[in-house]
């Protein structure tokens, strides 16, 4: 007897049992496994043994009702209003929150973050009854607009035909302002010229009357001194 079998001797290999479409359908499905979530109904687990029952997916959607029916009347409405509300649902979204969370814990917070800036209107802050802040700083879409390239070429060259408009305008109030400080200058000197003849023709004027009140008053005799001094005692 030799240590090793001949493979001729060994029995030949079975082939394997043929495959029927019915085993995939007996596949139990992850959806048949659910976690047993307090306040949640009991979804019974299927074996790989049992069939699967042709009620599983409308219990899927029953349980999936009755998480919703979980919710009170008001955070039914605050769900809708979410899901019909695009600005409250980006608005919650961007902060982290859910529609459930919003639903639950609205009027809870107390601060908000508005990434995108500015929206159409503020209206979504409104359902947060407890808002104390809401941070809207260092947004770029305060302060700054993004321009597409004809546009930013459009926009440049109105900014250098501006600076060229502006810089003539001062050009010319400078020289305007020159020319009428000019004009004062010289009236000044003119009015400085007609005064000084005029003071000069009046010493002129003065000499003259003085010269001739001297001239006068040498041709006049004692007796005509005399008999004005007398009528001035009078």
């Amino acid at each position: 007897m030799s240590g090793a079998a001949d493979s001729s001797s060994l029995p030949p290999i079975a082939p394997p049992p043929p495959r029927h479409s019915s085993a995939r359908a007996n596949r139990p499905s992850s959806k048949q496994f659910q976690r047993n979530i307090p306040g949640s109904p009991q979804a019974s687990i299927a074996s790989s043994d049992d069939d699967v029952s042709p009620e599983s997916d409308a219990m899927q959607s029953d349980a999936v009702a009755s998480s919703a029916e979980t919710l009170s009347a008001s955070q039914q409405e605050k769900m809708q209003l979410f899901t019909t509300s695009p600005d409250l649902e980006l608005l919650c979204r961007e902060n982290g929150l859910s529609a459930s969370q919003f639903a639950r814990n609205c009027e809870l917070v107390t601060s908000l973050d508005m990434f995108l800036g500015f929206w159409a209107s503020m209206k979504s802050a409104m359902h947060f009854p407890a808002l104390k802040e809401l941070s809207i700083i260092n947004q770029p879409t305060i302060y700054a607009v993004e321009l597409s390239a004809r546009n930013k070429q459009i926009a440049e060259a109105t900014m250098i035909k501006k600076k060229m408009y502006y810089n003539m305008r001062i050009k010319t109030i400078k020289r305007d302002v020159h020319s009428r400080i000019r004009h004062a200058e010289a009236i000044r000197n003119q009015a400085e010229h007609h005064m000084e003849t005029s003071v000069a023709a009046l010493v002129r004027q003065k000499k003259e009357i003085e010269r001739f009140l001297v001239e006068k008053t040498e041709n006049i005799t004692e007796d005509m001194l005399e008999k004005l001094e007398k009528k001035l005692e009078f």
